[in-house]
């Protein structure tokens, strides 16, 4: 007998998820964001429907970001163009 999680995995359903956790409507999915927001209850939701456990934790997150000047030396050395 297939299980709930086996029937829900099919070609289709992976590809419908990929487009819809990579479309510009999510914003990027950036951690503190709606659209990070919107993207994690739509995994748990899923997991949910599979039967899975969708317990959260909580886990401290860190951001960083070059500033001009970094960048624009990468840019100089053609890594970014």
């Amino acid at each position: 007998m297939l299980s709930a999680f086996t029937l829900l995995v099919t070609a289709h359903a992976i590809a419908a998820h990929m487009r819809f956790l990579s479309s510009d409507t999510l914003e990027g999915r950036e951690p503190g964001t709606p659209g990070f927001e919107v993207a994690a209850e739509y995994v748990r939701a899923s997991f949910a429907a599979a039967g899975l456990d969708v317990s959260y934790q909580q886990v401290p997150l860190r951001s960083a970001k070059m500033d001009a000047e970094a960048l624009k030396r990468l840019k100089a050395l053609g890594y970014i163009q």
